[in-house]
């Protein structure tokens, strides 16, 4: 295993999938728990930050910076692990999607482009992103 696919296995192990983004691919969708389950769907959001500290204990902030999973910040923005940020697209309320090999390695790691979910006083909607 790659030292890439090592560490976005170790990401994944230490998020989870939210139950609005869990019934969003099960309704819109039509997948199945299993094959959420298999793909390894998980939810991007404010959290994690908490996976990327326990990914510190383990990994350089080069490694992560490499995996896409720390980023230089921008100009306004107040550095929150040493000197990097977590990539944004991990912190927005995404669906993360990993791409794995035939091998069972995940290969890439990127949030769901189509849909931002926000909050609303009864549930969460999705939003749709205009490109």
């Amino acid at each position: 295993m790659s030292s890439k696919a090592s560490i976005y296995k170790d990401f994944l192990d230490n998020v989870v999938l939210d139950e609005a983004h869990k019934q969003d691919l099960q309704t819109k969708r039509s997948f199945s728990e299993d094959i959420i389950e298999r793909c390894g769907f998980k939810t991007g959001n404010g959290k994690t930050g908490e996976a990327v500290s326990c990914l510190l204990s383990k990994y350089s902030q080069e490694d992560l910076v490499s995996a896409g999973i720390l980023r230089d910040p921008f100009e306004s923005e107040k550095p929150t692990h040493g000197d990097k940020v977590v990539s944004r697209q991990l912190t927005e309320n995404r669906i993360l999607i990993p791409y794995i090999n035939r091998e069972g390695d995940v290969t890439h790691l990127r949030a769901h482009k189509a849909w931002r979910f926000t909050a609303s006083t009864s549930s969460m909607r999705a939003t749709q992103i205009s490109s």
